[in-house]
């Protein structure tokens, strides 16, 4: 993610008509390639991970230094994870090229916020870009390289933020594949509850969620002017 810092955001790379047949032909792909929920199901493993977490360490502000080689090895699915999405939606196959396409694609993701109601917890996870890479991204690579400070990276507080920015990714992902423009918004409908999260809330000032008044199905809304 390296080259994301002193990315300029005044130009977005899908403004073109040409950029936007690629867009189109890469959307196309991907629902031919994946199915409609299939990423979801490593993230809703993941959550029952984090329940099982609950279980031997209490969540809160006082705890989330704690660390474990468990919470380290979830760190590394989490991120995996983030990698292969952010990779699939950009088509760039290097962490830094993935992270600064991404950026330029949706720069609103930066303000995108996680609440944990359970536990009154809220994560930015991606608030860096593009100026930095996020701390529990930072935590990730120190744990895949077994830097002599990856012990201490494997704690809570990352855990709890790589899968918030994993479960950000998966709504953008999901905003890229599957949803209908009407003017400056975007919409996607869930018949499947996958962003009915256990634990993570979605806010942000350009997302909303909601639920539709024929058939109970989950629907997200953003308004931005920076969409592909």
């Amino acid at each position: 993610m390296g080259e994301i810092a002193g990315l300029n955001t005044c130009s977005l790379p899908y403004t073109t008509e040409n950029s936007m047949q690629d867009l189109s032909l890469l959307r196309d792909k991907l629902r031919e390639q994946y199915p409609r929920y299939q990423h979801w199901e490593k993230f809703k493993i993941l959550e029952t991970e984090l329940s099982t977490v609950s279980r031997y360490i209490n969540i809160c502000e006082n705890n989330l230094k704690t660390h474990s080689f468990e919470l380290s090895a979830l760190i590394l699915r989490a991120c995996t994870d983030v990698e292969i999405i952010r990779k699939r939606m950009t088509e760039k196959k290097d962490n830094g090229s993935a992270a600064t396409r991404l950026f330029e694609l949706y720069p609103d993701i930066r303000d995108a916020e996680v609440f944990l109601p359970l536990w009154s917890l809220t994560f930015a996870p991606w608030k860096s870009l593009p100026d930095s890479k996020p701390d529990w991204w930072n935590a990730y690579e120190e744990i895949k390289h077994d830097n002599s400070s990856s012990i201490h990276a494997g704690n809570l507080e990352y855990f709890l933020k790589s899968l918030s920015g994993l479960y950000i990714l998966l709504l953008y992902y999901d905003r890229l594949l599957y949803s209908n423009k009407d003017g400056n918004k975007d919409s996607i409908y869930f018949e499947y509850a996958a962003i009915e999260s256990t634990y993570f809330k979605a806010r942000s000032p350009n997302i909303h969620l909601d639920i539709t008044g024929w058939g109970n199905i989950a629907v997200i809304t953003w308004n931005s002017h920076s969409s592909p």
